[in-house]
This record gives C-alpha cells, structure tokens and sequence, in this order.
C-alpha cells in the first residue's frame, strides 16, 4: 500500500546572481539608498574585498535594486 506524500510547495522569489534575495519594495528614497548600499557592499565581497572598483560597485547595485523596485 502506498502511503501519501504532501506535495510540497515552492516559494517564488527574486534571488540575486551571487546569492541571497532582492530586498522587498523601498518605502522611502531612503530605504532605497540603505539597500543600494548594502547590495554594494555585497558585491565588494563577491569581488574578494578587492579596492579599486566602489563606484562600479554601487552604480551596479542601483541598476539591480531600482531594476527590482520596478518589477513589483
């Protein structure tokens, strides 16, 4: 006899490429600049802590985060 499994349901959610999930939608300009940040630094570490790039860094992160807020 076979017994019966629950299936099992999967969330939908936004993940980023190096790993974590987007931030949910800015409540205020300030907010946003608080998640562009962090999505900045998170990408400072992805690079190995390595100097040199911090604007790339942020103008990507900004690109990612505003890109996100207009998806939702």
């Amino acid at each position: 006899m076979k017994s019966k499994t629950p299936k099992k349901t999967v969330a939908k959610i936004s993940v980023d490429p190096i790993g974590g999930t987007l931030p949910k939608a800015a409540k205020s300009p300030k907010e946003m600049e608080v998640q562009i940040n962090r999505r900045a630094y998170d990408l400072y570490l992805a690079r190995s802590r390595k100097n040199g790039d911090d604007q790339g860094d942020w103008f990507r992160a900004e690109k990612e985060i505003v890109g996100a807020q207009r998806q939702l």
